[in-house]
């Protein structure tokens, strides 16, 4: 196993199949074989962020080939199969190769673990005032800061008056008040709005 005849010749002889005739044989000769290794290819197919190394390899028939398999930073590993190859860490390990075959590696994304953040509230209801009222906002997730404004449009990461968790506003005139929580890493939690007339008599 392993090799295949490449020529054979001498004593005028012919090969007909696995069987090389002489035929009317008158004499001593010699007859002169000569065999090659056999050589197949393990070819990759890759998709999704990562990487097979060797990505093509030709060995000889009967040997084992090792593939190494490594995904890159925010992607995991999802299916290996192919060439009736194990997997065990990182190696996906083929026995014995004897025909030319393709391996099929799949990487996805690693989702992002989600992170609740939770909605701030005002301890004032919305509603009609006779006098300026001083509204504290706060939110029962730890280390979050509140992003706020008072001039109708919506606060972000990045936009709105910025107030420690359980701080206080003050709203002298009729305004809408919007606000969220946003923690050290950038996750901010859903808006909370509410809309205060203030009517001085």
């Amino acid at each position: 196993p392993g090799y295949r005849l490449a020529s054979i010749d001498g004593c005028d002889g012919s090969l007909l199949g696995d069987i090389y005739r002489i035929n009317n044989l008158s004499g001593d000769c010699t007859v002169t074989a000569v065999f090659e290794a056999i050589f197949y290819t393990v070819t990759s197919n890759v998709s999704g962020g990562g990487t097979v190394t060797p990505a093509l390899i030709t060995i000889a028939a009967g040997a084992d080939v090792s593939l190494t398999i490594n995904a890159d930073d925010g992607y995991q590993l999802a299916a290996v199969t192919g060439c009736d190859g194990e997997l065990s860490g990182t190696s996906y390990t083929i026995s014995a190769l004897m025909a030319d075959c393709s391996v099929s590696v799949e990487f996805r994304a690693i989702e992002p673990d989600t992170v609740f953040i939770a909605t701030p509230v005002f301890d004032i209801p919305a509603g009609t005032y006779s006098v300026a009222q001083t509204v504290t906002i706060h939110s029962a997730s730890e280390d979050v800061s509140i992003r706020y404004t008072l001039d109708g449009s919506s606060p972000d990461i990045n936009t709105g008056n910025v107030l420690n968790n359980g701080g206080t506003v003050l709203l002298s005139e009729s305004t809408q008040l919007k606000a969220i929580a946003v923690d050290t890493e950038g996750n901010t939690s859903e808006l909370l709005q509410a809309t205060y007339r203030i009517e001085k008599s």
